[in-house]
């Protein structure tokens, strides 16, 4: 790895809290994994930084990513590597990317989360050169956030038939039975994970438990999944979850963002009449190795 290319120790980690703060909605997903990799007993959540100079205390670029599974065509594990990115430029980014040895990219698939509703062409050049574009998937989307003090405080009005909490590990089946747009891209124990090290809401009956809307926290969308079961919609159960979820994400130091895929009008309706903004175009990038589509 080149010198001006660290893997951020406990010490990095605590010392990017302050530049990352500093403008939050442009590193919010940079933040939730640095707060993952300090707070998860696990290796998933990683973070490289870049800098010129290496005692300058100055970024460059920063690389958060998070190691899941994912079934391939055989139904085999397969490691995927979430990956969202700051930098100055895109040359600096690309050179963090290169950088980055945990990545086998004769293997691995990446999901690349950045700004801009398309890649780079020196993005899109860098994942050429590594024969990766065959079958790749691309997802054009907007960031929308929440701002953290009003979360802070939102007082959620609950119907007499239900109560509100975080969900807990045994759920995470439930909740991957029912997300059917990107299951190929993750499994059972990543929800689980997820639910153990980050934010998240379940509305549940109160005469028998049973969960029927939920929300979870995941390392680049923020907020993500949001599910109500059928039989149960158009009852507020999805606004007393992502009000909950902005709340608990408030309440953790993360700022309670979501990303809402171009086209999707009913989801971004739902989120701006909730207060949500608009904070910049993003897009993400799944690639693979040939072969492996």
């Amino acid at each position: 790895m080149p010198e001006s290319v660290t893997l951020a120790s406990r010490s990095d980690l605590l010392c990017l809290i302050p530049f990352l703060d500093s403008q939050l909605s442009e590193r919010c997903e940079i933040q939730l994994v640095v707060f993952g990799a300090l707070r998860a007993s696990t290796s998933a959540y990683l973070v490289y930084i870049l800098r010129e100079t290496p005692t300058d205390g100055s970024y460059t670029a920063i690389a958060a990513i998070k190691r899941e599974n994912m079934k391939n065509e055989t139904q085999e594990n397969q490691t995927i590597w979430i990956v969202s990115g700051w930098s100055i430029n895109e040359s600096a980014l690309l050179r963090l990317y290169s950088a980055i040895d945990v990545i086998n990219w004769d293997k691995d698939a990446v999901f690349a989360f950045n700004k801009c509703y398309n890649p780079h062409e020196d993005i899109l050049k860098f994942f050429r050169d590594r024969n990766r574009l065959e079958g790749h998937r691309l997802y054009s989307a907007g960031r929308y956030v929440f701002d953290i003090e009003k979360a802070l405080k939102l007082q959620i009005s609950l119907p007499d038939e239900v109560y509100v909490k975080s969900l807990e590990r045994h759920h995470a089946q439930l909740i991957y039975d029912h997300w059917t747009v990107f299951k190929d891209t993750t499994t059972v124990e990543d929800v689980a994970d997820e639910i153990d090290h980050l934010p998240s809401a379940g509305v549940f009956f109160k005469n028998n438990d049973q969960l029927v809307s939920w929300m979870t926290g995941h390392a680049a969308n923020g907020m993500s999944r949001l599910f109500t079961m059928d039989g149960h919609r158009r009852k507020g159960y999805a606004k007393l979850a992502t009000q909950y979820m902005s709340k608990r994400m408030a309440q953790a130091g993360y700022l309670p963002f979501i990303n809402i895929v171009v086209g999707n009008t009913a989801s971004t309706e739902f989120f701006l009449g909730l207060g949500f903004q608009f904070v910049y175009p993003m897009h993400a990038i799944l690639t693979k190795p040939p072969g492996r589509y």
